[in-house]
């Protein structure tokens, strides 16, 4: 999608992108007040510089397994995204891309790394669904106050948390078997963290529990001795043991494709360009 070509388009409310598109180049759809609902190609490889800067209208964006690319201020000035659906991959990203007003992001299973940028000034961005089984290394800024493991993970990151002074509760599944270096570093507000696997997972040599006071460790019944004994897990003075929790589930994009019709109210095909309408909102399919 070339630059600049629906920029300022007040009256776009909806956008389906084709098979095959790969780069939405920079101000693409910048102020584009009214969209508010984009589904991205799963092509797409670039996201381009302020490409939906200014579309207030957004609540929430799925990122594409495909992406490599986000540039600077992408979703910035999106005053009521609330939501990201985060799957790229391995992506790259030139930082300061979304706004204030994100609150919750979803990392989808298939995600090996997030760029330590990306969120990193998303001040009100407290909550995280953390699905990424394989993922070397994640940041996600310092506000999270509810952070969500789902069941199958096996690593936690280094530095995964660091410096979530507000975060007071966790729990790490029965599949986690790693913890990496700093993981927990500087978690002051820590009270309960909840380890779900009867065998202690190996924890990093270096500050992976540093600065954590006053918190209780909570493991399976008939775990407690191994817990006392392990490295790392042996800071806790405080460990009980308790039944398994069940854990949260995790949230879905209600960005999906539907039928759409052209002003005059006849059913269009998929691939049709032009304008038309779906979910009682005007589409302009590119």
């Amino acid at each position: 999608i070339q630059r600049e070509l629906f920029m300022g388009c007040t009256s776009l409310e909806h956008i389906d992108f084709p098979e095959g598109v790969t780069t939405i180049d920079y101000f693409a759809f910048k102020g584009c007040a009214n969209l508010a609902s984009v589904l991205l190609p799963a092509q797409l490889e670039h996201i381009g510089d302020q490409s939906f800067s200014g579309c207030k209208s957004l609540v929430e964006i799925t990122i594409p397994q495909s992406v490599s690319m986000i540039e600077s201020y992408a979703f910035q000035m999106c005053d009521n995204l609330k939501m990201v659906y985060y799957n790229a991959i391995h992506a790259e990203s030139l930082g300061d891309c979304f706004p204030a007003s994100l609150t919750t992001v979803v990392v989808g299973p298939e995600v090996e790394s997030v760029p330590a940028s990306l969120f990193l000034f998303c001040d009100n961005l407290t909550t995280l669904y953390y699905n990424a089984i394989h993922a070397s290394s994640c940041r996600f800024g310092l506000a999270l106050t509810k952070v969500v493991i789902s069941e199958g993970e096996e690593t936690i990151p280094a530095g995964f948390v660091s410096g979530c002074s507000d975060l007071t509760s966790i729990t790490l599944p029965a599949s986690v078997d790693s913890v990496g270096n700093y993981a927990f570093e500087g978690c002051l507000g820590l009270r309960e963290l909840h380890c779900q696997n009867p065998v202690p997972p190996g924890v990093g040599d270096e500050g992976v529990f540093y600065a954590v006071e006053n918190c209780t460790l909570c493991v399976p019944i008939g775990s407690k001795p191994f817990y006392a004994e392990a490295s790392g897990w042996s800071e806790f003075t405080d460990i009980v043991e308790e039944e398994p929790q069940s854990l949260a589930s995790v949230p879905e994009s209600s960005v999906s494709i539907s039928v759409s019709y052209s002003v005059d109210g006849k059913p269009m095909l998929d691939d049709a360009p032009g304008l038309r309408i779906a979910r009682g909102r005007k589409v302009v399919k590119y």
